[in-house]
């Protein structure tokens, strides 16, 4: 069960997030604001919540406008009845016109302070939502993991993971050796969308040149290797992320578009705080991410050749990818021999605080990545991150004026990479 607690008292939240269930997801907020954001994306991404717990005195609004506003959400998105979110009032307050206008805003339990968790579970457990919020522990068992069928598939060989397009393997190795001006250029015209992308994009307004470069040989003295390298890799990576079923083709394109944001978000702080790394930050960011898609497009295969049974849904597919695709990821540009730099950007982009050590690049996605999520809006729960209060943002010594300049450039940069 995925569950959302708004909630300004951490003593309240800790106490609900122990709740005896089998939670898959537990997230706090203390806003209202946050909250709803955070539900529309859920919603969008259909991951949406099942339980709702909603403290009436919010620091920005009175929790039952709360209520009101996620019911007003899930009916524009069409949720059916069946799959709306269990709300709950959580109040010191419980005079009779305050439960009255918690029920009137779409409410369906309302506990008062204190409490104990198994006050929420006996809610529930009365409701005529208890099958779907206190399953059945046999129906469980019969649930299906998808990313679990791929892994094992893949450890024992019956399935192949997908790669890297040709040219941005070559890109790698000739990286490590020292970007050559002749060989990139070489590269680039063996594909016409290639070439056509640089050309339109040395001669863009952002470069401000005057005259029109007229080759490819033009166009990257123009640009510089490493940025045409960026640009090569973001135009051959693109095509990996697409999803054959119609169902998880916004999925696939909403990461396309949170990974690009980060590698030019990576890109941007690298020059803002004139940086030196062993590996492109860019590429990094651009594929950070890869094991989700590698995931899900494994996960459809299965599915196509009905080689997948059980009870199946995208909400626990998506779920599962976020669970194992760090691991995936790492795996895979390990396979392909990419730098360590890479592999710890795919495994740890998350949780630099893994290691002992974060490396400047692991520094930079992180920090990235969670600047890409406030950007997008692809995350439910990044509405209420605080970019100032990250490990990554303090080690890098950012200030508050320098985000608002890197957002500032990568909003101005990334309609280059489109």
């Amino acid at each position: 069960m995925k569950i959302l607690i708004v909630d300004d008292d951490p003593t309240t939240s800790k106490s609900l997030e122990g709740l005896p269930m089998d939670i898959s997801e537990c997230h706090a907020l203390r806003r209202g604001d946050a909250a709803v954001r955070a539900v529309r994306n859920a919603l969008k991404h259909r991951d949406p919540f099942d339980l709702i717990t909603i403290d009436i005195a919010l620091p920005d609004m009175d929790g039952t406008k709360v209520a009101l506003e996620i019911r007003k959400l899930e009916k524009d998105m069409e949720v059916p009845k069946e799959r709306a979110a269990f709300i709950m009032i959580i109040t010191a307050h419980a005079d009779e016109g305050t439960v009255r206008t918690s029920f009137s805003a779409g409410c369906n339990a309302f506990v008062v302070k204190p409490f104990k968790n198994e006050t929420i579970v006996n809610a529930i457990a009365k409701s005529k939502l208890k099958s779907q919020l206190l399953k059945d522990p046999k129906a469980d068992q019969k649930a299906v993991d998808p990313v679990e069928i791929v892994l094992n598939r893949l450890a024992s060989g019956k399935i192949r993971m997908a790669s890297l397009p040709e040219i941005s393997i070559k890109l790698n190795e000739m990286a490590k050796k020292g970007l050559d001006f002749k060989v990139i250029g070489n590269l680039i015209k063996q594909d016409m969308a290639i070439t056509a992308k640089i050309m339109s994009v040395s001669n863009s307004a952002y470069y401000g040149a005057v005259a029109k470069t007229k080759t490819v040989d033009e166009a990257i003295s123009r640009l510089g290797l490493v940025s045409t390298k960026q640009y090569v890799d973001a135009i051959c990576n693109r095509k990996l992320f697409v999803s054959a079923d119609k169902k998880y083709a916004q999925f696939a394109q909403e990461l396309w578009e949170h990974s690009l944001y980060c590698a030019v978000a990576a890109q941007v702080v690298v020059d803002t705080l004139k940086l030196e790394l062993k590996s492109d930050a860019f590429s990094i960011g651009l594929l950070h991410d890869i094991g989700k898609i590698f995931l899900l497009q494994m996960s459809e295969e299965l599915e196509a050749k009905n080689q997948l049974s059980g009870n199946i849904d995208s909400e626990s597919l998506f779920r599962s990818i976020e669970k194992h695709h760090n691991m995936i990821g790492a795996k895979a540009l390990k396979s392909w021999n990419f730098s360590k730099e890479y592999i710890e950007g795919a495994l740890l982009h998350d949780d630099p605080g893994k290691t002992d050590a974060p490396s400047k690049e692991l520094l930079v996605l992180h920090f990235a990545n969670a600047l890409a999520k406030t950007m997008t809006h692809n995350q439910p729960i990044q509405a209420d991150v605080n970019l100032e209060d990250l490990d990554s943002t303090r080690l890098l010594k950012i200030t508050p004026d320098i985000i608002v300049n890197i957002k500032e450039r990568v909003e101005k940069q990334l309609p280059l990479y489109n």
